[in-house]
């Protein structure tokens, strides 16, 4: 009598997991892929932006990290001579923090003469919370997977992933600004972060 119990619930239990997932399609390597860099994204920007919204500025070591991502794949791809796998675009977009952090280290040894310099650092530092992320996410797609140069939709698939960055950095940076209307000083202050300017008391 047990063991028909048993196999009557395992029965069940099976039915019911196939009803559940019949309609799931088992993504293949490059969805995978694709779907893990759309995360790295999201998260990436979302902290980036919602730092900038509610304390107006980027924090020294998020740009530090698109920094180290970009000298990493530079300096790889340098190594490989012959061999390398990016091409102008790709390495201009590379070199665009190296540029800002140089553009930063300039404002502070000769300063800001123009009194434009420091409004483009921080544009650049803004673009690179949208633009950067999102490419560097779409060229470790296009390194590890060996035949998206002839997948026809590597392009759209790209532009995709730099409109889910703006559309997270858009969300981020309005939560972040208005952050009043979800979080208070307190959330602020439990989480170990310093406390905005527009925050609210209890």
């Amino acid at each position: 009598m047990k063991k028909i119990l048993t196999n009557t619930a395992t029965a069940a239990t099976d039915k019911i997991k196939e009803v559940q997932f019949k309609e799931i399609q088992k993504p293949d390597a490059f969805a995978r892929k694709y779907i893990l860099a759309s995360i790295f994204v999201s998260l990436a920007v979302w902290d980036i932006a919602f730092n900038l919204g509610a304390f107006k500025t980027i924090f020294f070591d998020k740009f530090f990290l698109m920094w180290v991502i970009s000298l990493a794949i530079l300096l790889a791809d340098f190594s490989l001579k012959d061999k390398r796998l990016l091409d102008k675009t790709a390495r201009f977009a590379m070199l665009t923090p190296t540029f800002t952090a140089g553009l930063t280290a300039w404002i502070y040894w000769f300063g800001d003469t123009l009194e434009v310099l420091g409004w483009v650092s921080f544009a650049l530092g803004s673009l690179l919370t949208v633009l950067f992320l999102p490419y560097t996410a779409y060229i470790i797609l296009h390194l590890t997977r060996e035949d998206i140069s002839d997948f026809k939709e590597s392009k759209p698939l790209a532009l995709s992933l730099t409109a889910i960055a703006v559309f997270i950095g858009i969300v981020g940076f309005l939560v972040g600004h208005y952050n009043r209307v979800l979080l208070t000083c307190d959330d602020f202050q439990v989480s170990g972060n310093d406390l905005p300017d527009n925050c609210v008391t209890n």
